[in-house]
């Protein structure tokens, strides 16, 4: 009989290298699926987002081109009715939107021009950058997007005031400007504009604060159920990944191992599965069975 003594240290040495591989396997599985659930969990929670966003956005336009067409309509209409004191229709705009913005605090409607008669309108940077790109590209009748006003985001809409010659009746040289305008307004600012020239942008600003912090809070709790999501789904796949993989896979590493010494050589190995697991079984098996012939042969 072949002595299995000097077998033993290097048998076991190569047991205990698969069961460390085997754990090696079942870690490195769950680590991967780990990190491929929690990056899909992420692209999700960014698209999510993104989306709530684009969803505000959507929502804030409507409003916003609301007011936008009704402060403007109320400006045409004086402007088509001439007042017989001020002709001009930004006074009308300004008036009617500060009874609207009773109603609908949080909104912002500003005439912001470069170089106003009435003071409040005159441009901030961020104004003054959308007026120039007014100026720079004369077919571009609107514009839209999201602004930081007052450390608040906010979606705006505006649309450039182009000079005209009409504009010139209050806007031109201030001593032939109307005297009731130059008694409310002086004649320091206001005037000398230049026809063709945009020189002021109507923007609406609607409020986006509560939106994106709906939208924040929608991508964070959707990150926090996907991830104990993944973690319920990760321990649902370890069970099975052990049950059906590792332990089937040690038990084999366990009988081979047997074998190899000499024991337990009768006991067959049993198997319903067809898979890899199951060939890897059978192959193991007829090892025993030819382990177990040569060794009659060699008692003989």
């Amino acid at each position: 009989m072949i002595p299995p003594v000097r077998r033993i240290p290097q048998v076991a040495k190569h047991g205990l290298e698969f069961e460390e591989c085997s754990m090696t396997i079942k870690i490195r599985f769950m680590i991967l699926t780990g990190i491929l659930s929690l990056s899909a969990v992420l692209i999700m929670a960014f698209v999510s987002y993104q989306s709530s966003v684009n969803n505000a956005m959507a929502e804030a336009k409507y409003p916003g081109r609301l007011i936008f067409n009704f402060i403007t309509s109320s400006q045409l209409y004086l402007e088509n009715n001439k007042h017989p004191k001020i002709k001009s229709g930004f006074v009308l705009s300004h008036g009617v939107w500060e009874e609207l913005q009773k109603k609908v605090p949080g909104y912002i409607f500003k005439q912001a021009t470069v170089n106003p008669l009435y003071l409040p309108n005159k441009a901030d940077q961020k104004e003054l950058q959308l007026i120039d790109k007014f100026r720079r590209n004369s077919t571009l009748n609107n514009d839209e997007g999201i602004i930081k006003k007052n450390g608040e985001p906010f979606f705006y809409l505006a649309t450039p005031i182009r000079v005209s010659e009409d504009c010139l009746e209050c806007h031109g040289n201030p001593n032939n400007a109307p005297q009731e305008q130059v008694d409310l307004y002086g004649k320091e600012n206001g005037y000398n504009w230049t026809v063709g020239d945009t020189i002021s942008a109507d923007i609406v600003y609607v409020p986006l604060k509560e939106p994106l912090q709906k939208a924040r809070k929608n991508a964070f709790y959707l990150l926090l159920f996907s991830s104990v999501g993944i973690i319920l789904v990760m321990l649902i796949v370890g069970f099975f990944f052990n049950h059906y993989v590792v332990r089937p896979v040690t038990m084999l590493e366990s009988r081979a191992t047997e074998i190899s010494l000499g024991k337990n050589i009768d006991a067959s190995i049993a198997t319903n599965t067809k898979d890899e697991i199951g060939s890897l079984a059978r192959a193991v098996d007829l090892l025993r069975i030819s382990v177990k012939t040569m060794l009659k042969m060699h008692n003989r």
